[in-house]
Order: structure tokens, then C-alpha cells, then sequence
């Protein structure tokens, strides 16, 4: 039988992370960059806080507020009843994504209790994903507005109201 020496037991103990809160950033990415970034943000528990159309609308409008004063370039944006899809770009020299969504979740938590709901709108953190170069931001696009379709809410993408593409796509 191997027996396993006291070393061994601390080295596996600095790559034990299940129970501990990590970050799903990159470390060392500055994500000020002006890169493609598709983001997914999850309501809490997945609830579906936005078949409330008054909540999704006014959320939808705080997101486009939002891209005004940071400067944020949103190519495209889905808010689903229990997520939100974005297909963005900081400006150089103006919020990172980080801060942008700090700021964004924040603010529409605060839209949230306003409309009488307790506790957390949004899940802890977000899920980004960086568009490499040989990925196609149109078909990214494509994906984030059809999401209503594919969920069966609406026939055409064109008909949900809480989607759209904000800013012109980059021509490729």
C-alpha cells in the first residue's frame, strides 16, 4: 500500500477548490480591453423575475442608460425571463466589464426592490466569454436574439421586446 507523506497532503490541499469562492475572471486580463465580451448573467436561483414585463422593461432601459454614460459599445442584448445575454465592447479608457456590470447589477437590484421584490435579483458574478478572432460576432448575435425563439416565446426574434442590436456590428 502507498502511503502518502505529509507533503504530498499539503500539496493536494493548495489545489483543493470545491467549497471555496473563486473567480471566474482571468486572472492577469485586463478586461478594459476593447475586445468582444459575451456575457450571461443568471437571476438568483434562476427565477423568472422578468415575465414581470414592467421589471424587464425597465431593466432593458437601465442597461441602455448605462451603455450611454460608460460609453460601452452593445452590439447586441437579450433579457430572458430568468437571464440576460450581451454581446459588448468597453470603450478604451472608460469602465472595464467588471465595473460595468457591478454597476449595471446594481443598479437594476435596486429597479428590483422597487417593485417590491426582497433579496437578490442577480446570481454572484457572470459568465463572459472573450470573442477570439476567428469567431463570428454576427452569428454571436444571431444566437443572443433568437434565444426568445429557441425558448419558444415569440415566432421571430423581431417580435420580443426586450432585445435588439444597439450599436452596428463591426463588418468582418
Amino acid at each position: 500500500m502507498l502511503r502518502k507523506s505529509h507533503n504530498d497532503k499539503l500539496s493536494l490541499k493548495k489545489y483543493k477548490t470545491f467549497g471555496k469562492s473563486r473567480s471566474v475572471r482571468l486572472r492577469e486580463f485586463n478586461y478594459s480591453l476593447p475586445y468582444a465580451y459575451f456575457v450571461t448573467v443568471r437571476c438568483f436561483e434562476g427565477r423568472d423575475f422578468f415575465k414581470d414585463q414592467q421589471l424587464a422593461q425597465e431593466v432593458a432601459n437601465c442597461l441602455l442608460e448605462l451603455k450611454s454614460k460608460s460609453k460601452t459599445k452593445i452590439f447586441a442584448y437579450c433579457l430572458m425571463p430568468d437571464h440576460l445575454h450581451l454581446l459588448l465592447t468597453p470603450s478604451e479608457n472608460q469602465a472595464s466589464v467588471p465595473k460595468f456590470m457591478q454597476i449595471f447589477k446594481g443598479k437594476t437590484t435596486h429597479i428590483f426592490w422597487k417593485y417590491g421584490f426582497k433579496g437578490r435579483l442577480w446570481q454572484k458574478s457572470y459568465h463572459d466569454h472573450i470573442m477570439r478572432s476567428y469567431e463570428n460576432m454576427h452569428e454571436t448575435a444571431k444566437y443572443i436574439l433568437n434565444n426568445p425563439v429557441r425558448k419558444e416565446i415569440v415566432v421571430e426574434f423581431s417580435e420580443y421586446p426586450f432585445s435588439g442590436i444597439v450599436d452596428e456590428l463591426p463588418m468582418v
